[in-house]
């Protein structure tokens, strides 16, 4: 039996000064864990059992200039072969589990759910009943304060 897992990562890269923000999308199949990089750079990479099997970015080797060069499309393209998924099919898959409610009513308990904000940017969806411990929220990147 094969046991899969997806995962997204947000978070900043780049200087202080002028930070990126970016996203990972990750897939663990077994002791396997398929990555993609979208920020600042492109890349894609592949472990198991936390030794890296590949890593590929815009250059296939750092040390030779005028080595290959992979295309934002050919290091996706790379990712997708190996996780069997177009990045948008994830994507979908991901939000299908992870993302927002369909619904106004909660997935736990049934009452009513309520919705709110905080931070620019930032969602939250919550159960109203007070017993009831569920809720939503939308990881907040600069992407959404920009």
């Amino acid at each position: 039996m094969v046991r899969r897992h997806l995962a997204q990562e947000y978070g900043i890269e780049g200087p202080r000064h002028d930070p990126y923000s970016y996203a990972e999308h990750k897939m663990y199949v077994d002791d396997k864990v398929f990555t993609l990089h979208y920020g600042l750079d492109v890349w894609a990479s592949a472990t198991e059992s936390g030794m890296l099997i590949y890593r590929m970015g815009f250059s296939n080797h750092p040390m030779e200039a005028r080595g290959p060069r992979n295309t934002e499309q050919d290091i996706i393209a790379q990712w997708e072969q190996d996780v069997g998924l177009t990045l948008n099919q994830f994507i979908k898959a991901y939000d299908r589990v992870h993302g927002p409610p369909q619904t106004d009513k909660c997935p736990d308990c049934g009452d009513r759910l309520a919705s709110g904000s905080g931070y620019v940017g930032e969602m939250m969806i919550y159960c109203t009943n007070k017993d009831c411990h569920y809720a939503w929220c939308e990881p907040v990147t600069l992407a959404m304060i920009e």
